[in-house]
């Protein structure tokens, strides 16, 4: 099992953003839309798993919201943290 990188998890998560932004017709770029930062998206995340009305894997904002997650976890770990953070946004 190969140890997951900084550089691997910041070009995941870029990459499910893009995937999200297109299925859902939102421009991550917008920056009025703050819900495409990582902390709304770990919460978002958080929600997600909380239900019980449907899977979580079915909402197509699961994929970036669960990298985002482990951006969090990484960020509250003091992983890097601060070039973390600003990498990420």
């Amino acid at each position: 099992m190969s140890k997951v990188t900084l550089d691997d998890l910041r070009a995941d998560f870029l990459a499910a953003r893009k995937r999200y932004s297109e299925r859902t017709d939102l421009d991550w770029r917008d920056q009025r839309r703050k819900s495409f930062d990582i902390p709304q998206f770990a919460s978002y995340y958080d929600f997600l798993v909380q239900q019980q009305d449907y899977p979580p894997e079915t909402d197509p904002g699961y994929e970036v919201a669960k990298l985002a997650k482990q951006w969090m976890v990484w960020l509250t770990k003091g992983k890097n943290g601060a070039l973390l953070w600003k990498l990420a946004n």
